[in-house]
C-alpha cells in the first residue's frame, strides 16, 4: 500500500499534528516520549517501530525492565508514577481508535489486502517494504 502524504492532503491538519508533536516534545521529556512512541507502536502491532523505539530509549539511558513494562504498564506496579500513568493511558486512549484491535496496524511486514482490516501508517518516515520477512534488521 502506497504512503499518503498528509502534508499533500490536508495541509491544515499536517500543521496542527507538527504543532501538537513539537508541544509534546516539549512537555513530557525525552523518556517519557520514548515510552509514549513504544505504546503506541504495541497498539499498532508494529514489530519494526517497537524495535526502532526501544532501541532509541536504550541508547537514551532508559531502563530496560521500563521498556519491558510499558507493553503492560497497567499492572506495572509503582513502576510508573502517576504522570506517567497518566499519559500512558492517554496514549491508550487516542490510539486505540477502533473496538478491532486488528484494525490497528501500521502494516509493516504485513498484507494490506484483507478486507476485514485497515491499515495505519505509523510515524516511521522511512521503512523497509520487506521487514518482518527476509530483510536485515532495522536501522540501529
Amino acid at each position: 500500500m502506497p504512503r499518503l502524504s498528509l502534508e499533500k492532503m490536508n495541509p491544515e491538519g499536517y500543521q496542527a499534528i507538527r504543532r501538537m508533536d513539537a508541544h509534546t516534545r516539549s512537555t513530557v521529556g525525552s523518556e517519557l516520549l520514548e515510552l509514549i512512541k513504544i505504546r503506541a507502536s504495541i497498539l499498532n502491532g508494529c514489530g519494526y517501530c517497537v524495535d526502532m523505539h526501544t532501541t532509541e530509549a536504550r541508547s537514551q539511558g532508559i531502563p530496560a525492565r521500563r521498556l519491558h513494562a510499558v507493553a503492560a504498564w497497567e499492572h506495572a506496579g509503582e513502576l510508573f508514577d502517576e504522570r506517567e500513568r497518566a499519559v500512558l493511558a492517554l496514549t491508550d486512549a487516542v490510539t486505540r481508535i477502533s473496538a478491532d484491535s486488528s484494525a490497528m496496524m501500521c502494516g509493516h511486514g504485513r498484507s494490506s489486502t484483507s478486507a476485514t482490516r485497515s491499515s495505519v501508517t505509523c510515524s516511521s518516515p522511512s521503512v523497509p517494504s520487506t521487514y518482518g520477512t527476509a530483510s536485515p534488521s532495522p536501522p540501529r
